[in-house]
């Protein structure tokens, strides 16, 4: 199992969890420190800090992700990542500086797509940073949330649970497969809209974000539907067409 833990506070709440931490903190790595566990979990509870947690099976991730879904959030961990990341957006009523540890795998992806919400203009992304848990320690909170998870430690699980510190999510083949088949959806209409903008017959963005949402409301079966029928159309248009892979015509052996 993969997991990935963010944790969020105010800013006053950090440094009171900094100043309670401090003395406990040096060289922590969760695999390595079990024994500081209490004073860490101690530091979150009396500063109030709260965290999300979520979870992937890998093998799942990598049977049940298709190559779409892959595109668009990139590997487990990016997308347990950008995940967090947006629960976290959804708790907060205010901008958040997001700090991610340097040195996991993808990282770059998830900074840009943090980045590219913030010039956006989304309200929730306040800034986007990386550093090393030695030198932001407020990191080894997420450090120890997902180490506990991945390596099944149930009663410090359960503790967290009580001390109401923690909310975890599991994301299931079921799930997977629902935002597969979406992402499918957004890439087809995608397809179709780049092909209809060339001929001058439609303004892309305004039309995609129309089908964005749409799409994103519908039930997944219905929309399995709705892409099969217009890959079948798409394939007999094409062949009718004596066409291809990529749309070419085939070469005529003389």
């Amino acid at each position: 199992v993969l997991a990935v833990a963010g944790c969020y506070g105010e800013e006053e709440q950090w440094r009171e969890f900094r100043h309670y931490w401090t003395p406990y903190s040096k060289s922590f790595h969760a695999k390595d420190c079990s024994p500081r566990f209490s004073q860490l979990a101690g530091a979150m509870k009396t500063s109030g800090i709260k965290a999300v947690l979520m979870s992937v099976g890998k093998d799942t991730y990598k049977k049940f992700a298709t190559a779409h879904l892959q595109t668009a959030v990139g590997n487990a961990y990016s997308c347990c990542t950008l995940l967090c990341a947006g629960r976290i957006g959804a708790c907060v009523p205010k901008k958040t500086a997001f700090v991610l540890e340097a040195g996991q795998p993808n990282l770059g992806a998830v900074k840009n797509v943090l980045e590219a919400l913030l010039d956006s203009g989304e309200c929730w992304v306040g800034s986007v940073a990386s550093a090393k848990k030695s030198d932001f320690i407020e990191l080894q909170t997420a450090d120890f949330v997902s180490h506990i998870c991945s390596s099944y430690d149930k009663p410090w699980m359960g503790t967290l649970f009580e001390l109401d510190i923690l909310e975890h999510a599991h994301l299931t083949r079921e799930t997977l497969e629902e935002a597969s088949l979406k992402v499918t959806a957004l890439f087809q209409v995608k397809k179709a809209l780049r092909r209809a903008m060339k001929k001058g017959e439609i303004r892309e963005f305004d039309n995609f974000d129309q089908a964005m949402e749409k799409i994103l409301r519908s039930d997944p079966t219905a929309i399995k539907v709705a892409v099969d029928e217009a890959i079948k159309a798409h394939t007999a248009e094409r062949t009718a067409r004596g066409e291809r892979k990529r749309g070419r015509k085939p070469r005529i052996k003389e």
